[in-house]
């Protein structure tokens, strides 16, 4: 992950979102750190996994628009054998429950991710944040007074609206 970020230019490697930028470059074999191989020799050992003839050939580009047409179930079978390719063994590589998985995520988000409740309980206020200011005493009157004068700050704004 890290060569491939330095060969994109990217950083930092870590990032979830660098990370998905340098997946899908490897799915479309961009700078020369291709990962993606649909080739016969490749596919046809995920026959016992589910991988089917109609998925030798296909490319990166075609895998991540679905212009097969394909379902959630049997693009997750390609991305196994055209990417990840771990053991050809079903019992191991979990085939069927990648599939079941996919179907599932897909109904899951097939429409617009659930909207996020608002909360309007108030949560308590963080004293463990205050310890170290407690304990040196100098600096804690100044911080409780600037404290206090933004709180009545704030309330008076919010009665009088300036």
């Amino acid at each position: 992950m890290q060569n491939n970020c330095a060969t994109l230019g990217l950083s930092p490697y870590n990032d979830g979102d660098v990370q998905l930028q340098v997946l899908r470059a490897e799915i479309l074999n961009i700078s020369g750190i291709g990962r993606w191989y649909t080739t016969q020799a490749f596919i046809q050992n995920y026959y016992n996994s589910g991988a089917t003839s109609d998925m030798i050939g296909i490319t990166g580009e075609q895998f991540l628009d679905n212009q097969m047409n394909w379902t959630a179930d049997k693009l997750a079978i390609m991305f196994m054998a055209g990417y990840e390719r771990p053991s050809y063994d079903p019992s191991i590589n979990h085939y069927d429950l990648r599939m079941q998985y996919a179907l599932n995520w897909y109904s899951y988000m097939g429409g617009l991710p659930p909207v996020p409740t608002v909360s309007l309980k108030r949560r308590k206020f963080p004293w463990a944040v205050f310890t170290n200011i407690i304990r040196n005493r100098r600096t804690f009157f100044l911080k409780c007074s600037f404290l206090l004068l933004t709180k009545i700050k704030i309330c008076a704004y919010n009665l009088y609206g300036n």
